[in-house]
């Protein structure tokens, strides 16, 4: 061999391995698949004295399926992004990787490893062990919590570092069997039901429908029995999030194939069910998630405050999908945080809340409530991404209740508006499908202003627009006309106090006093 790559040929007596292949790893030998390689393979034995690693980087891990016999010693690298002390989930692929000891993984002043324990609702600490108790409750090693020192496929952990780009390893004989993980329900809170478990294989697994081909399997149509009607979905957490949060993937999402050694929440629908990873889940597919897709009838409706923070929910439009509960294209909202969330309601009564929901071709009728909730007053924002095929389904509005605004959905849209309190608006706004009647139009608003940190933020939705400002005493202050549609703002350059805003376009015209503080 000239050197250790695996996808070299020259590297190899009888050129690259195949599918068909029994792959020797000799001693002396330490080949490596890289992490953007995915390699398939029959059987596989590494010999005393060798190594074979599989790569990961800041883009993805190495995939490498064995479809027969697996012998010897791997090491499977784990790259942990993001910036410091931020939070992932993970899961191992190889058995019996210690946890304990002078290994990697060892938590210290430095980083933490977490187990989740459902009855408690609670984070069980690897450094609180029987032999090493810290405090009251389960210790880490306890059988009801993970059992001993060492990773447990299919089982998921958290963990935390301080160091930023830090490169891990699993080393020990692949997982080349059926997995299953004992479901807890036992919980009565917030998160009961809640399960943390993880990729088992050495490659990527296909997680939902999309991803399986014809008579292939998935994650999700595989586990379906045993998850929450409206939980049929897994979470993984989301560093790029600002705030941080989960992201739902379920049977209406893009293909999405989950990464080798990622953790995932899952949802139970009772206790001591069992959940199924199969090695007929593992196939190649690129690990990152797309919601805009060409394929998919779906839009994402966004919301944003003025401090960089930004959420949001998405509705598909599916053929066979209902205005009810559709199990599996329906996904609940897991919560993972308290500072800026949106989402919507199915129209039963009941006050669950989706991050996505799958709806039926809509008619001029329907009506989608969306939510709201923030932790702070602010100056909050729409905007939406609509996929090529959700633009073909005619016009599609944002309703607010409150203003009386309607807005027509498009990629360049924004609603700009204010709440004054931290809260949840769980009653506020709407997507509405349809052609508006002339009617509906003539009472529809095309105008909304208000102030805001000394600016003047005025929302037109027709072309042409006038705006004059007043004091109390009607003396004109200011005059400016806006020639586009859509959200712009203008500075104030006024003394504090109150004072009248004269809008007025095509359709109608309105005065409003705005408070310049």
């Amino acid at each position: 061999t000239k050197d250790q790559n695996w996808n070299d040929a020259a590297n190899w007596p009888d050129g690259l391995p195949s599918l068909t292949s029994d792959v020797t790893i000799p001693t002396g030998k330490s080949p490596i698949i890289s992490a953007t390689d995915q390699i398939t393979i029959f059987s596989l034995d590494v010999a005393n004295g060798a190594s074979l690693t599989i790569e990961s980087g800041a883009t993805g891990t190495g995939s490498l399926i064995v479809n027969g016999t697996v012998s010897g010693e791997v090491t499977v690298e784990r790259h942990i992004g993001g910036n410091s002390l931020d939070w992932h989930l993970v899961s191992s692929p190889v058995d019996g990787q210690a946890i304990s000891g002078t290994d990697n993984w060892q938590p210290n002043d430095t980083y933490d490893f977490y187990a989740w324990y459902e009855k408690e609702e609670t984070w069980v600490n690897r450094k609180n062990t029987t032999g090493s108790p810290v405090g009251e409750g389960p210790r880490f090693d306890d059988a009801i919590v993970n059992g001993n020192l060492n990773f447990n496929p299919p089982k998921g952990y958290m963990i935390a570092y301080q160091t930023v780009g830090v490169e891990k390893s699993f080393t020990g004989t692949l997982v080349n069997e059926n997995k299953s993980y004992t479901l807890q329900k036992e919980s009565t809170g917030t998160y009961t039901g809640l399960n943390l478990v993880g990729n088992p294989f050495s490659s990527t697994i296909a997680g939902n429908d999309a991803a399986s081909g014809q008579d292939e399997f998935d994650f999700l149509t595989t586990n379906s029995s045993v998850l929450a009607d409206d939980y049929i979905a897994y979470y993984y957490w989301d560093n790029s999030k600002n705030p941080k949060d989960y992201t739902a993937i379920n049977n209406a999402s893009s293909a999405h194939y989950i990464e080798v050694g990622q953790g995932f929440f899952v949802i139970a629908k009772s206790d001591e069910a069992t959940l199924n990873i199969n090695k007929n889940l593992r196939k190649h597919g690129d690990a990152t998630f797309y919601k805009s897709n060409s394929s998919r009838n779906a839009l994402v409706i966004e919301i944003n405050d003025q401090n960089g923070k930004k959420t949001s929910t998405e509705l598909v439009i599916l053929q066979n999908a209902s205005l009810g509960l559709d199990p599996g294209y329906d996904a609940a909202k897991l919560y993972g945080n308290n500072e800026l969330n949106v989402y919507s309601f199915i129209n039963t009564g009941n006050d669950q809340t989706f991050t996505i929901q799958s709806i039926p071709r809509p008619q001029e009728e329907t009506r989608i409530p969306i939510g709201l909730q923030t932790n702070q007053a602010d100056v909050f924002h729409f905007t939406f991404e609509p996929t090529e095929l959700f633009t073909q389904e005619g016009k599609v509005y944002l309703f607010d209740k409150v203003t009386q605004m309607k807005t027509e959905i498009t990629a360049e849209a924004e609603y700009l508006f204010e709440l004054e309190e931290a809260g949840e608006y769980n009653d506020r706004f709407e997507i509405h499908f349809g052609v508006v009647g002339i009617g509906e139009q003539d009472q529809a608003t095309t105008l909304h202003a208000y102030a805001y940190n000394n600016r003047l933020y005025v929302n037109n939705s027709l072309e042409q627009a006038q705006i004059a400002v007043y004091d109390l005493q009607g003396r004109l202050l200011m005059q400016q006309s806006a020639n586009t549609s859509g959200l712009q703002s203008l500075p104030l350059d006024l003394p504090a106090g109150v004072y009248v805003v004269r809008l007025s376009n095509a359709q109608e015209a309105k005065s409003l006093k705005i408070n310049v503080q």
